[in-house]
């Protein structure tokens, strides 16, 4: 008996083992697919606008933009650092750098969407929404 119960103990420390070496593997892999596509993509949509109007942001340091009024600051303020920091590398590829500057808050989302499945409905389940969040299009 005390030999099964063992057994199990151990089972279940190798499966929480695996499950963090998976969870780990798939940030690798959110990492990697950001990195490879910051390089081969250019502008999208509003992206141009949203780097703009972080410039204004963080310049004048107010609120009076009209943008603000329609989206949340934080990205437009976060994007106004690379005009602020004023280094020469950055003033050629902005938007490099900018959507660079997203991949923290990329792995911080993602760690949050596994860690909130995982309390409520166990590992497997946390282990599914990092992989349904590392592999959505947008």
């Amino acid at each position: 008996m005390i030999f099964v119960k063992n057994y199990l103990k151990n089972i279940l420390l190798n499966q929480s083992l695996i499950y963090k070496i998976i969870t780990f593997l798939l940030i690798i892999f959110l990492i990697w697919m950001d990195i490879t596509s910051i390089k081969l993509h250019s502008f999208t949509m509003d992206e141009g606008n949203y780097l703009d109007n972080g410039e204004k942001l963080a310049k004048n340091l107010n609120w009076d933009h009209y943008v603000v009024r329609f989206h949340p600051p934080l990205t437009f303020y976060y994007h106004g650092l690379l005009t602020k920091l004023n280094l020469p590398f950055i003033e050629n590829n902005k938007l490099f750098y900018a959507r660079l500057m997203m991949l923290p808050i990329l792995i911080i989302f993602a760690l949050i969407v596994q860690k909130t499945a995982q309390k409520f409905y166990g590992m497997k389940a946390g282990l599914l929404a990092l992989i349904l969040f590392c592999f959505d299009p947008n």
